[in-house]
Formats: structure tokens, sequence, C-alpha cells
């Protein structure tokens, strides 16, 4: 039914909630899963997406920059990361790609929209926290954009602290 399914991490223990359901899907279809972390670009100095634990509670996003590095180094460090999530999955008979996408000006939710559409994915499977006011009561702010735009089925999982 679904030839490949996206799953979206942003390197959160958050996001990472997500991966048993990505996999238990992509297991039952016989599916190709891609992991796709998006990470920022500004100026010559690489910043990832962090969850933070804003005022009140409510879990959100902040990019907090990391000391200077090359893109290359960034890159290598979310490829690493993907890789480690990928082998578990590779281990129980899954095809496992792993896809680390800059951000410069490109909002994360735009990325992720684009990568499936070019790529042909049947599946997308995103966190959200809840946070983001009345408008985003239910999604986050890339889930909401992504559930907007993709035109792809989507699998929201609200995940907890």
């Amino acid at each position: 039914m679904f030839e490949k399914i996206l799953v979206c991490l942003d390197g959160s223990h958050l996001a990472e909630q997500i991966i048993p359901y990505g996999s238990e899907v992509a297991a039952r279809f016989k599916s190709h899963l891609v992991l796709l972390q998006v990470f920022h670009v500004k100026g010559s100095v690489m910043e990832k997406e962090h969850p933070i634990q804003e005022a009140g509670g409510m879990p959100g996003h902040l990019d907090i920059p990391s000391p200077p590095a090359t893109r290359i180094q960034a890159e290598d460090d979310a490829k690493a990361y993907l890789e480690k999530i990928a082998q578990p999955m590779r281990a129980k008979g899954l095809k496992v790609d792993s896809v680390a996408m800059a951000s410069a000006n490109e909002a994360v939710g735009e990325i992720i929209v684009r990568y499936a559409q070019v790529n042909g994915i049947g599946l997308i499977v995103i966190a959200t926290h809840g946070a983001g006011g009345a408008r985003r009561a239910v999604f986050g702010s890339v889930a909401d954009y992504v559930l907007r735009h993709s035109g792809v089925p989507l699998m929201v999982c609200r995940c907890a602290m």
C-alpha cells in the first residue's frame, strides 16, 4: 500500500517516539523506510533545531547555535545520527535509507513536503508536541504545515515528554 514511508526526525527523544510506528507500518506493508532530518544553516555557523521547554511546560523549538562547523561536518553528524537509528531496523530486515538535508532560509515543513513530492513518498510519519497556541492546538507548526501542503497521507503521533 505504501511503497515509501518518510519518517521525520529532529534529533530529539520526543521525535524518536514515532520510530516504532513508522517501522511497524513499513514491516506490515513491506515498504521502503526513509529517515529524514533537516538541519539549519545560518551563515557559516551550523544550527540544529533542538526541542526546548518553553514557559508553562509547553515544548517548542528554538534554534540554538552550535559551535562553528562546516556544512560537511553538520551533515555528517546528522547522517551518523540517522544511521544509528537505521541499523537496528535493517537488522530486522527493513529497507531503510537515511537522508540529511540542509536548510538556510526554507522552513523545515517546506523541505519535508518537497522531498515527499519529488521522491514519491506514500506516507509521512511525523511527531507533534501539540504546542503553538489555539491554531496549533493539535499539531505543531511543522506537522501543521506538512498536513496542509503535502497531499500525502500523514501519520501524526502526539508525543509525550
